[in-house]
């Protein structure tokens, strides 16, 4: 796995980009998922409580700030779950992928 580093600039689309990557954290697999996520939950919902803000830095403390049960709501549990599970992972950790794919074959 790559090193962790900074980075002043964001990779990716700031809608759905992760909450790390927001604060200058280079990728890894566990920002891949949290995206994933947030990408799946704007499908669901169609919207996201950050679309409105005026900039990727006000959009970046709305998604920071937002509790998951209330970005989760209207939601299967296993959403606010998966989310929880992924932002607690560390950089390097290779995310439980099993885990990922039992909940979603759960809400099947």
């Amino acid at each position: 796995h790559k090193e962790e580093t900074q980075s002043k600039q964001l990779v990716g689309t700031p809608r759905f980009a992760s909450i790390n990557c927001h604060q200058g954290i280079c990728n890894s697999r566990r920002d891949d998922i949290e995206s994933l996520l947030y990408v799946l939950i704007y499908l669901m919902k169609g919207f996201l409580p950050w679309d409105q803000a005026k900039t990727d830095l006000e959009g970046a403390k709305i998604k920071k700030s937002i509790e998951i049960d209330v970005l989760c709501k209207s939601l299967p549990s296993e959403w606010s779950q998966m989310l929880r599970t992924i932002r607690n992972c560390s950089f390097a950790e290779c995310p439980d992928y099993d885990y990922f794919e039992k909940q979603f074959m759960k809400m099947m």
